[in-house]
């Protein structure tokens, strides 16, 4: 896509799952990005105790199946994620649009994700910067400990930036601007 776009110096932000993308972006093709942030990996692999956080999560998903099937416990996912106002508050196609995907989430991306650990070895050789971004309003702890563990892996230190799990949506102004004012 960056190929394509004739883009081969592009600063990725990536947050959540989208976090893991971004870092394998950068390591995988440095030629292609001058700078990667790194928003609240959640990498359940590196947490020194992640039962706990897997059980929060799995009653979490469960009590909404229980109630709505797939959708519904998609739906209290990113409740559990974002905010319930925040997912109340979006627009309704973008809504069932993420809704219709829950068999994909489900059966496909957690299961992916959470299983994901990057390789310790391609962290200490990046090529290129990469910054490591924790909500300072984040009240979940596994996202600190998770930052912590991959800054420590990438000779760096945990930025804290303004809001939670959900930027984009709380806030996408300040969440510009503390992207941009890395890249100058």
């Amino acid at each position: 896509m960056l190929m394509a776009a004739g883009r081969a110096d592009a600063l990725v932000y990536g947050t959540s799952n989208g976090a893991a993308i971004a870092l394998e972006l950068a390591l995988l093709h440095p030629s292609l990005v001058r700078r990667a942030v790194l928003h609240e990996m959640p990498l359940m692999s590196v947490l020194a105790d992640p039962g706990p956080v897997a059980e929060l999560v799995s009653g979490v998903i469960g009590s909404g199946m229980a109630t709505g099937g797939p959708r519904g416990g998609l739906e209290a996912f990113l409740g559990f994620a974002f905010g319930d106002d925040v997912v109340a508050a979006w627009e309704p196609g973008l809504r069932d649009r993420m809704l219709d995907n829950a068999d994909m989430v489900f059966g496909v991306e957690l299961p992916a994700f959470q299983a994901y650990r990057p390789d310790e070895s391609a962290l200490a050789a990046k090529a290129v910067p990469i910054d490591v971004v924790v909500g300072a309003d984040e009240q979940a702890p596994f996202f600190r400990e998770a930052a912590e563990w991959l800054a420590t892996q990438l000779h760096t230190s945990v930025l804290d930036w303004p809001g939670a799990h959900g930027p984009q949506f709380t806030g996408p102004d300040a969440l510009a601007d503390a992207i941009v004012s890395l890249d100058r």
